[in-house]
């Protein structure tokens, strides 16, 4: 594919739009904007993040939160929607569970909790094992305090 940077021809490599030089210059020009004070994203207004002015930052929690809310949305649908023990269709109780029980070695390279949103791109990359499942947040709980094992499962 064609880098997408007006005037450049170069090839881009994997999922990028821009080819390694131009994402390098945007790189390079957006950290010469936070020196000077200016939103990173080129719209002149000063900063009140380390990288952004409030109205950009805003627009970017809201495209993530957005973005979190499909990918989780893909992860549910694959799975199910629905408690894999109880049968609980009401997505705000739904959890993404680790069928081995090995969801705390889930952490991040500094050992912090992977987040839900982080924890779906993860499982669409892998697509989709088969060590996850869906539960409603009763059902969670109770296998984690139930040694793996629902009180459902115990009847």
């Amino acid at each position: 594919m064609e880098c997408s940077s007006k005037g450049c021809k170069q090839k881009t490599h994997g999922a990028h739009k821009n080819c390694e030089r131009c994402r390098f210059l945007v790189f390079k020009l957006r950290q010469e904007r936070i020196k000077g004070g200016l939103c990173s994203m080129g719209c002149g207004r000063p900063l009140v993040t380390k990288r952004q002015c409030r109205e950009c930052a805003t627009a970017g929690n809201v495209s993530n939160a957005k973005y979190r809310a499909k990918v989780k949305e893909q992860v549910f649908n694959h799975y199910g929607s629905m408690c894999a023990c109880c049968g609980c269709v009401d997505i705000r109780f739904l959890t993404i569970d680790h069928v081995n029980n090995d969801g705390h070695n889930s952490k991040t390279p500094g050992g912090h909790r992977i987040s839900t949103g982080s924890v779906c791109s993860r499982i669409i990359k892998s697509g989709y094992p088969d060590a996850y499942q869906i539960l409603c947040y009763n059902c969670n709980i109770g296998k984690y305090r139930n040694n793996g094992v629902c009180p459902h499962e115990k009847r």
